[in-house]
């Protein structure tokens, strides 16, 4: 399971303390790295992280591009192993990297149970795009303080940023149009773009907000 404390200020920094926190993926992952190639399996361990020596003069976009790239590469590999194999056995559920990219980034992405040959296939194409988010985070919040690798904080705002959703939909099916309720929904998409801790008190604030501009509505 991914854990950490969040990446801050300027792309280089960011990236630097990510590759340095994302380097264990579940066993069961590690099994179809390792089948697509040794050069696969590396990234999961020490072997991407001196990338990070050469940030200083790169911007984070040019920085992580061939790092993205291999991700590709990677996940490519697993998914033409994954298209010629049948789906077998009984389905399983599916491990850690799945159902966090699923809450995060993918909600259309496989989840929560398939077939038991397919899972680690499955699992270790979502560790890489899980990878994938990360990275990209690490450059588009560079700015804005960072993206929380901590799970409790992310799915805590995540459930926050629900329940603006939530009130949003009320006041959109009552037929309410205030623009100072979308200028709120906008400041909450933000806040859960770039989690950090600062994103929950700032989203339960917005729910307190629209809630009483709603009320107050005749």
């Amino acid at each position: 399971m991914l854990r950490g404390n969040r990446y801050y200020h300027n792309g280089q920094l960011g990236m630097t303390r990510l590759l340095s926190v994302i380097t264990a993926f579940p066993a069961r992952a590690l099994k179809w790295l390792a089948l697509v190639g040794a050069h696969v399996a590396c990234i999961a361990s020490a072997s991407l992280l001196p990338v990070s020596a050469s940030l200083a003069g790169s911007s984070c976009q040019d920085a992580k591009k061939p790092i993205i790239a291999a991700l590709d590469q990677q996940i490519a590999a697993i998914r033409k192993q994954w298209n010629a194999t049948e789906g077998k056995g009984p389905k399983v559920m599916l491990g850690s990297c799945t159902q966090r990219l699923h809450k995060l980034d993918r909600p259309y992405y496989l989840c929560c149970k398939d077939y038991i040959n397919w899972a680690d296939m499955i699992e270790a194409m979502a560790c890489l795009e899980l990878k994938k988010f990360y990275l990209n985070k690490a450059c588009s919040c560079s700015d804005r303080g960072g993206y929380s690798l901590d799970e409790a904080l992310q799915d805590q705002t995540l459930e926050a940023y629900a329940a603006v959703t939530k009130l949003r939909k009320a006041a959109t099916k009552a037929g309410i149009k205030n623009p100072v309720i979308h200028k709120y929904v906008t400041e909450a998409q933000e806040a859960v773009g770039c989690i950090q801790t600062s994103s929950i008190q700032t989203l339960r604030d917005i729910e307190k907000n629209i809630s009483g501009l709603i009320q107050a509505t005749p």
